[in-house]
């Protein structure tokens, strides 16, 4: 698949909670990160899908609350329905991951 330089991010972050990994028709891998910004700390829900969750799937179990990642992916949404009517929701839709390492 061809990516779109118009809609990239990447982030620098913490895990705020160990990485959820969901077994459907494919594994998804949800993740909720923690990054510092100038004007104080951002919370950033993240998901991994297709082949590189099916990759990621076993490894990503190691990953620990606190530590560091490296994410590149694009923006996206997601929506859910609360009550009466649906909620929108700000997440990164994943294609590149790694764990930063200490050296």
């Amino acid at each position: 698949m061809e990516r779109s330089f118009e809609n990239r991010v990447q982030l620098a972050c913490r895990l705020c909670v160990r990485a959820l990994v969901i077994e459907g028709q494919g594994p998804e891998i949800r993740l909720f990160l923690e990054g510092k910004t100038s004007r104080g700390t951002v919370f950033v829900p993240a998901i991994i899908r297709g082949e590189l969750a099916e990759r990621m799937k076993e490894e990503i179990l190691f990953w620990q609350e606190g530590d560091q990642v490296f994410l590149e992916g694009e923006l996206d949404w997601e929506s859910r329905w609360d009550g009466n009517r649906p909620r929108y929701f700000l997440l990164v839709n994943v294609f590149e991951a790694q764990k930063v390492e200490a050296f």
